[in-house]
């Protein structure tokens, strides 16, 4: 009776995930709908001949970074109300705790090098080019914008909010119900299909048993979110990208404190 309500929660932390998406883009949409109606109003766009749906579509298509950090406020809060209806404590819950210094520095490391050997395997691979153009179009809108933004969104943000996620609520729920093996995996898979693409989805796979791993046996999230972050902070710097010095360094300062915290959560 314990695992089938374990397994319900699963399936309630998936749909609340992928509500918070959907709701977001919504949200976005009729944000994006009511600008580009107000400036038809002031004949901005009819004046150039413009159409509304498609100016509404080519609006609509550069929230992405905005989509992402809505849909992650609106996670958080849905997981939280779901948290505090059960009397549960959300943090701790997710592993949020047991971080060591040296810890977080191996991560980091480990995420870093595993960047560069995905990088060198899909090299020699041929991938089909549909794929490929699929691909390289969502890196485009997700690393186009404001330097700061891309870099708090993608390298920093996204990593946290799907380690919490991922390695977090999910993960320790399939621990409780089917041990860590199966929560390695299975969060693994869940979070090559959340890339809804095929070339992010093959290497987020490798990626999410190599963090699952971290989390296991670091018993930290913090861990698996440093190996996040490095993985993720490697792909923006091949992409072209150098961010400045002191974000890195602010970021160093704001995770040593962190690691330095023991506590035995699982």
């Amino acid at each position: 009776m314990k695992r089938l309500f374990l397994i319900l929660d699963i399936v309630l932390y998936c749909v609340l995930y992928v509500l918070s998406i959907y709701l977001s883009k919504l949200l976005i949409l009729i944000a994006v709908s009511a600008k580009t109606a107000f400036e038809f109003l002031e004949n901005r766009m009819l004046l150039r001949g413009g159409d509304f749906s498609e100016a509404v579509t080519e609006v609509f298509s550069k929230q992405t970074l905005p989509a992402l950090l809505l849909s992650y406020l609106l996670f958080f809060l849905l997981c939280y109300i779901t948290f505090k209806i059960k009397k549960k404590d959300l943090t701790g819950y997710a592993g949020y705790g047991g971080a060591r210094f040296f810890g977080i520095i191996g991560a980091a490391v480990t995420g870093t090098v595993l960047n560069l050997l995905i990088c060198g395997i899909m090299k020699e691979f041929t991938l089909p080019e549909k794929w490929i153009i699929n691909h390289n179009d969502t890196l485009t809108r997700l690393f186009n914008g404001n330097t700061i933004l891309v870099l708090a969104t993608v390298v920093v943000l996204a990593p946290m909010f799907e380690e919490f996620f991922f390695r977090g609520v999910l993960f320790k729920t399939f621990l409780s119900a089917f041990g860590p093996a199966a929560a390695v995996i299975s969060t693994a898979v869940l979070f090559a299909i959340a890339h809804f693409n095929p070339v992010q989805s093959i290497y987020s796979f490798i990626v999410g048993l190599v963090l699952g791993v971290i989390r296991c046996k670091s018993k930290s999230l913090w861990s698996s979110t440093a190996a996040h972050i490095a993985f993720n902070s490697a792909n923006f710097i091949s992409l072209g990208f150098t961010p400045p010095l002191y974000l890195y360094v602010a970021l160093l300062a704001l995770m040593m404190p962190i690691a330095c915290i023991r506590k035995r959560n699982v």
